[in-house]
């Protein structure tokens, strides 16, 4: 997966659950294995740098773990684990139990989403918010850095620029991009709800990128992170 906003995404690298009401009219993703196993898929997911961008402070990392499960044809589960983060200064950043330079998420959840243009990915919001309408409140994570603390809550879309639908696949890619010096995609297809991360109320972004691995089993290391065992394969449609 490519990878997204911030610092904490999103990463995330979650992956899929339909937004509403709107959207299944619209005609939702969806996400099927292809290889006789069924549901749920374990998955572990990596990046490069991203950095979250807000008015409250600049948070930068120089990469990212994910470990989650795609629960159903639509949603997934997933918690982040940002490595080598700094913030004003170049001072060591840390947050969710993390250790210094390290962001860990709050449990995330996300949805398999129809986006503009023909375009496809996922909704990632903390886990229990509702995605049907009003805005998220619930919080992804909290940062401090340099005795200054950020709270980063609302959602986040990301793109899956690879693989296409229809072409089983056992990884994908997420990316997470600005346009316009904003989130890059801020709607789901046929609906009016913006979502975008906020940092101390202010609007925030992420930019980065996962690469996503389809696992048969996975091994909890730390929170967001772990080994992945054996392959899986599915397909977006």
């Amino acid at each position: 997966m490519k990878r997204k906003i911030t610092v904490l995404a999103i990463a995330c690298v979650s992956v899929f659950a339909l937004a509403g009401a709107a959207a299944a009219s619209a005609g939702a993703a969806t996400f099927e294995p292809t290889d006789g196993l069924g549901f749920p898929v374990p998955f572990t997911s990596t990046s490069g740098a991203g950095k979250l961008v807000s008015s409250a402070a600049t948070i930068q990392c120089t990469s990212d773990t994910n470990l989650g499960s795609i629960t159903n044809g639509t949603e997934d589960k997933v918690r982040v684990r940002f490595k080598g983060c700094t913030g004003p200064f170049g001072a060591s950043c840390k947050g969710g139990g993390g250790g210094s330079g390290e962001i860990v998420t709050s449990a995330l959840r996300s949805f398999l989403v129809n986006l503009a243009g023909g375009k496809f990915g996922i909704l990632l919001l903390p886990e229990g918010a509702n995605p049907k309408g009003e805005y998220p409140n619930g919080e992804f994570v909290s940062v401090e850095c340099l005795g200054i603390t950020v709270k980063v809550t609302g959602g986040i879309i990301g793109q899956i620029t690879s693989p296409a639908k229809e072409t089983p696949s056992s990884s994908f890619v997420l990316n997470f991009a600005e346009s316009g010096g904003a989130q890059e995609f801020k709607k789901v297809e046929g609906e009016t709800t913006e979502y975008f991360l906020r940092a101390n109320g202010g609007e925030a972004k992420e930019i980065t990128g996962d690469t996503v691995k389809l696992c048969k089993s996975t091994t909890e290391t730390k929170a967001g992170e772990g080994t992945c065992t054996g392959e899986r394969k599915g397909q977006f449609k």
